[in-house]
């Protein structure tokens, strides 16, 4: 196998079944392990920018030659994704393998309506029949693929100028009965939905097969897999072995440690954040993708004790506050969508505001940025946690430049109301017996602990470091917000899954 810097988001058995069989040898290293596919991982799993697997890219063919840059002339271009790029050509089923993995949509389709399927299945019809030069690898790479695509479910009744794969099978002079059975054990349809209107009727499968005997075999083979019947239960596409439905359909899944870290920092997940936030993937039903999702969220506070399956009642508005605490880009599929936060954090504010026990420059940047930062501990990844940082300290800079804080000086307005990295207070308040230090005025730094990095006196710390009490100092403001949505929230019972349950599912607000 070629070495690449680059380490592709597949199992390793995978890669090495792939390039070290003879069979599927391509006449150059796939392109999962380039530079530029490379690129274009980094974006799709980064939580900042979510790009997705189902780009496709203006491509131009020259003539003698492969795809180039897309060409000023609308006749010339062609519009393809990596899955359809992959499918012909030098067919490279890694590729595939790995733009699934990345959830691309198996369906996805060209600019003149095919899928990878339709390309593959077409390229395996044109070989069988001699019509291209033989060549075994290649032949063997392009059946994997359109394999690999039906187990992924594909859409087998896909019609091209309304021609479809079973077509394809049955017709042309040679018969692919491998082919035809596979095809229906997957619901190909033997009689096509026409309307009564069509300009052109395509005549059934059926019509292509010449030879009275065939067609009884093919009539043979639509009994044993009569229309509508299920199709073989899908693999799922993190390429385990497992059947969907007993592996990422069945649950949340670590996320695997050897992949690029999706905090962005193109490292492995091993070597970035694995210690301080746990991403999970699981399969989502709707969009028939393998998705990521960061499970660590600030503290929960429990309102009593732990229940013999590990249920606990909580406020249901902290888990909530927990959903709108950084840039809704690094929330994942969990994060409280724009309308939702602002009605979240205003409502907050409307019942805060005349306690007077909000930060006027606190609140100013909760309803300028629509997030509420809350002290994690390093439980969330670096990237998140700084973009979280900069966008709130830049919107406390905006109120101070506002001149809406009139006499109160600048440092004050830090010191209340900016957050460190971590989300709790930029300038922490010295947490030992009789003293009243703070960062940045008093002192340049207060003492941290070496294992959690959070600041406090030992003496107090040590009995709750790395326990579900410790906690990291809080702002003013913070703390205000916390004990109003622990002590007015709507109680609910977390259970181990991480599931609610509850009487009411009125919110506060």
């Amino acid at each position: 196998m070629t070495m690449s810097p680059h380490r592709p988001h597949l199992p390793l058995e995978l890669i090495q079944k792939v390039t070290q069989d003879p069979a599927l040898t391509r006449d150059s290293p796939s392109l999962v392990f380039s530079d530029r596919f490379h690129a274009m991982r980094l974006k799709v799993i980064d939580e900042s920018t979510r790009d997705s697997a189902n780009q496709i890219f203006e491509i131009r063919r020259v003539d003698g030659g492969p795809p180039a840059e897309a060409s000023s002339r609308p006749d010339r271009k062609i519009l393809k994704g990596h899955i359809h790029m992959a499918a012909e050509g030098d067919v490279d089923p890694l590729v595939v393998f790995e733009i699934l993995r990345l959830g691309c949509n198996v369906d996805l389709k060209t600019g003149n309506g095919k899928t990878a399927f339709d390309i593959a299945f077409n390229n395996i019809c044109v070989r069988r029949r001699g019509l291209l030069p033989p060549s075994e690898s290649l032949y063997a790479r392009t059946e994997l693929i359109a394999r690999t695509l039906l187990e992924q479910h594909a859409d087998v009744n896909h019609a091209v100028e309304g021609i479809t794969a079973l077509h394809l099978a049955c017709g042309f002079g040679v018969v692919l009965w491998d082919w035809i059975e596979l095809l229906l054990k997957h619901g190909a349809k033997p009689e096509l939905d026409v309307p009564a209107n069509a300009a052109h009727r395509i005549p059934p499968p059926i019509d292509l097969i010449l030879s009275s005997r065939d067609k009884r075999r093919f009539r043979d083979l639509v009994r044993a897999n009569p229309p509508g019947q299920e199709r073989p239960p899908q693999k799922c596409p993190c390429w385990s072995g497992k059947l969907l439905k007993d592996c990422h359909a069945a649950g949340q899944l670590p996320y695997p440690v050897d992949f690029y870290c999706t905090c962005g920092s193109k490292k492995t997940y091993r070597k970035c954040c694995a210690q301080r936030e746990e991403v999970v993937e699981e399969w989502d039903p709707e969009y028939r993708y393998i998705f990521q999702a960061g499970l660590k969220v600030p503290p929960i506070f429990p309102r009593g004790p732990v229940g013999p399956n590990g249920e606990f009642e909580i406020s249901k508005e902290i888990m909530m506050a927990s959903r709108c605490c950084q840039p809704r880009r690094y929330g994942g599929p969990d994060s409280m969508p724009e309308k939702d936060a602002w009605m979240f954090i205003h409502s907050i504010i409307f019942r805060l505001e005349p306690r007077r026990v909000i930060d006027p420059a606190f609140e100013f940047a909760m309803k300028e940025v629509l997030f509420l930062p809350r002290p994690h501990g390093r439980s969330k990844s670096k990237m998140a946690s700084l973009a979280t940082q900069r966008e709130w300290n830049a919107s406390v800079d905006r109120y101070i430049a506002s001149g809406a804080a009139g006499s109160r000086s600048q440092d004050d307005i830090e010191h209340a109301a900016k957050i460190g990295r971590t989300g709790g207070a930029l300038y922490r308040v010295c947490e030992g017996l009789n003293c009243t230090k703070v960062e940045g005025r008093d002192i340049k730094a207060l003492s941290q602990c070496g294992k959690c990095k959070i600041a406090s006196t030992w003496k107090t710390h040590k009995k709750v470091c790395g326990q579900g009490e410790q906690r990291e100092q809080a702002l003013p403001s913070q703390a205000a917000i916390d004990e109003f949505l622990i002590k007015e929230g709507m109680s609910v019972i977390l259970h181990a899954d991480g599931t609610l349950s509850s009487h009411d599912d009125n919110l506060f607000y």
